[in-house]
């Protein structure tokens, strides 16, 4: 055994030994994204050896491997029958509890996925991650109360680091805390105090709770702090606070110089979009929402509002300038994007269609 796989299976057996077995396998194996290698799945089957798991490194090996190829295929099924067979090998593989909790959150099992989490924060407490998912599948079925009381927890925990506390800042807000993902902020802040994104999201609580004056002060301390892409985000969203109060040459500044920093962000483009047009500038406009229109093709399918929503504010702006046929073209793009069941959206693009004399 090389010094390298020596190393990983010494942690492995200490880990054991002091009790954190489950968390330390995680490391190596549970929170692989994608495909895993030849050598990956090796290097997890000897540390299962060594580790004194309870089957075969080969046989692990070829439940996790199949499990996980059945999930990059989107067989949910087979997904959740692997990773079955493995929890029923070895109880204690929180990879195994996170693989097919995700596997039932995207046959839409909610249920069943918050049941995985919950194993596998039995094995792993102090997980701030295991947290998050938790919570968002609770906020997925509309239990918004124990949604709280997770991003709550991911605040307590001292292992969580700053984008962990950021998203349950994020999440307490979504579903109605607001107050409480101020204070979550301040903790967090105080902690790390340099992190520029937990400034962006404070200014953002400033604005839903009226603190005008203490939001522009997060975003300048937030810029102080961010570099490139971050700062190209704080300025699209005080872009956004100004385009939202009228101020449009504000906005359109802000804008600007996002985009300086950094151009693959359609919502950025969206917004100059919206202040271009605002501004009596509907060239400017259509420019800018071709190129977010660029950039949100490669938007995941469950996201199509967002695709269609572009299409359909070209259009209006195709409309006003007198180009129909372009203006119908976006509809029947917009439209064709629309799943079936969403028969209210379908209905609304169907009617700017006709408008449009299409």
């Amino acid at each position: 055994m090389s010094h390298y796989l020596g190393r990983y299976v010494s942690r492995g057996r200490r880990a054991l030994d002091e009790g954190r077995a489950v968390t330390a396998l995680t490391v190596f194996y549970g929170r692989i994204s994608g495909p895993k290698g030849a050598a990956s799945w090796i290097l997890i089957g000897l540390i299962f050896t060594a580790c004194g798991a309870g089957v075969t490194a080969q046989s692990q090996q070829d439940l996790m491997a199949s499990a996980d190829h059945a999930t990059q295929a989107g067989d949910w099924n087979s997904c959740i029958s692997d990773y079955g067979k493995a929890i029923s090998s070895d109880s204690r593989i929180v990879a195994a509890y996170l693989g097919r909790a995700a596997c039932y959150r995207s046959r839409g099992d909610f249920g069943a996925a918050a049941a995985d989490y919950r194993s596998a924060l039995a094995l792993s407490p102090n997980d701030a991650g295991l947290y998050l998912s938790r919570a968002s599948v609770y906020d997925a079925i509309g239990n918004k109360t124990a949604a709280a009381q997770d991003y709550r927890e991911v605040g307590s925990l001292a292992s969580a680091n700053p984008d962990q506390l950021l998203q349950a800042a994020q999440g307490l807000q979504a579903i109605g805390f607001t107050t409480e993902a101020g204070s979550l902020l301040d903790s967090a802040i105080t902690k790390y105090p340099r992190v520029a994104g937990l400034h962006k999201a404070r200014a953002d609580i400033h604005v839903l709770l009226g603190n005008t004056d203490l939001a522009l002060k997060e975003w300048s301390q937030a810029l102080a702090l961010a570099q490139g892409t971050d700062a190209a985000s704080v300025l699209a969203d005080r872009g956004l606070y100004y385009l939202a109060r009228n101020a449009f040459e504000l906005a359109l500044h802000d804008f600007d110089n996002a985009l300086r920093l950094y151009t693959a962000d359609y919502h950025t483009f969206e917004g100059r979009a919206r202040t271009r047009l605002a501004l009596g500038d509907r060239k400017g406009a259509i420019s800018d929402l071709t190129a977010a229109i660029a950039l949100a093709k490669d938007l995941p399918s469950a996201d199509w509002w967002r695709f269609a929503g572009l299409l359909e504010a070209r259009a209006a702006i195709y409309l006003q300038i007198g180009n129909r046929t372009l203006a119908q073209n976006d509809l029947r793009e917009a439209l064709a994007l629309v799943p079936a069941a969403f028969t209210k959206d379908k209905s609304r693009i169907q009617s700017e269609l006709m408008q449009a004399g299409g």
